[in-house]
């Protein structure tokens, strides 16, 4: 099993932060143009599945790249956290802007 120092933990965690936040903002970016495309259903489904595949990529690499691909609940827990501060803080203002 693959060890991991607990200063390089911390540093993972707080890139995972960062990469929930960062996945935050592309979602917004999706729903702002799924907005502009309301009347054809397909495009909802499209970006939905192309975030979906957006989203699992950058997590599947993160861990690949930082973590020798052992998933921990800290990253995944990071992300979570990350996504959330974003919604909570910027993502209000960007749905306001956008509806």
């Amino acid at each position: 099993m693959y060890s991991v120092a607990q200063s390089q933990q911390i540093s993972i965690f707080i890139g995972a932060l960062g990469l929930g936040f960062l996945l935050g903002i592309i979602y917004d970016v999706f729903r702002a143009i799924r907005i502009s495309f309301t009347s054809l259903k397909i495009f909802i489904v499209v970006f939905d599945l192309l975030y979906f595949f957006i989203f699992s990529l950058s997590t599947f690499l993160y861990i690949l790249a930082l973590n020798k691909g052992e998933v921990r609940f800290y990253i995944i827990a990071g992300e979570i956290i990350g996504a959330t501060v974003y919604y909570l803080s910027f993502g209000i203002a960007a749905i306001k802007i956008t509806t």
